[in-house]
């Protein structure tokens, strides 16, 4: 049985002239669900305020477990919720960046889902709002490879730090929200070949693979 939650936030952001936002996020209840994923929606749910990047970024960490665990239809839903609906503000780069990354893995399901028009334009929104405006047209070939590099350690780094399994998951999870940049994207990226769009692809199945073994199947969190 699925049980849809919804959060309505009412929020004021200081501009030129003061603009009101109503944000409705929706969470919902599923049978599915393992106590994991239970936790992440109640905290979702209770604290999600569209003016905190925190909480933007709680809120896509539990699409990209719903995505791992191939119930991307769910994540579609949730981000469509609210990722559109996040202004944004000149200056306020974490929060830009944690609704691109909304943006971008909502791309990412319609892409999948054969929606390409769709994609397109919510693509082109991360485009003209500065998605990584640190990262130039030079470096992005770097950031790219210590992407891969930070991925192959992370196994190694988990045991000997004893990571518990939440901080795993989250670990996975913002691993595949920061290469959804370069899935989405890369066609812009001149200096992206073809041979590191495999890569990427491969590394993309993997990390989805290791985020749905710790979700499904991890160690008690």
């Amino acid at each position: 049985m699925k049980k849809t939650l919804t959060k309505v936030a009412n929020c004021t952001f200081p501009m030129r002239q003061a603009l009101t936002y109503k944000t409705m996020i929706k969470i919902i209840e599923n049978e599915l669900d393992n106590a994991f994923l239970k936790r992440k929606k109640k905290a979702v749910l209770k604290k999600f305020e569209p003016r905190k990047s925190k909480t933007i970024e709680a809120a896509n960490l539990l699409c990209t477990f719903l995505v791992a665990t191939d119930r991307p239809a769910e994540a579609l839903e949730i981000l469509k919720s609210y990722s559109e609906n996040i202004p944004f503000i000149e200056h306020r780069w974490e929060r830009r960046i944690a609704t691109c990354q909304a943006i971008l893995l909502q791309a990412y399901i319609e892409k999948k889902n054969g929606n390409i028009d769709e994609a397109n334009r919510l693509n082109e929104i991360v485009v003209n709002n500065d998605y990584y405006p640190y990262i130039e047209s030079g470096p992005k070939e770097a950031y790219f490879k210590k992407l891969l590099e930070g991925l192959r350690s992370t196994p190694g780094l988990l045991v000997s730090c004893e990571v518990g399994h939440s901080d795993t998951c989250v670990i996975y999870a913002e691993t595949l929200l920061s290469m959804l940049y370069f899935e989405q994207l890369h066609k812009s990226i001149c200096t992206f070949s073809k041979a590191e769009e495999t890569l990427l692809q491969a590394a993309m199945s993997e990390t989805i693979e290791m985020l749905n073994k710790y979700i499904i199947h991890g160690i008690k969190s």
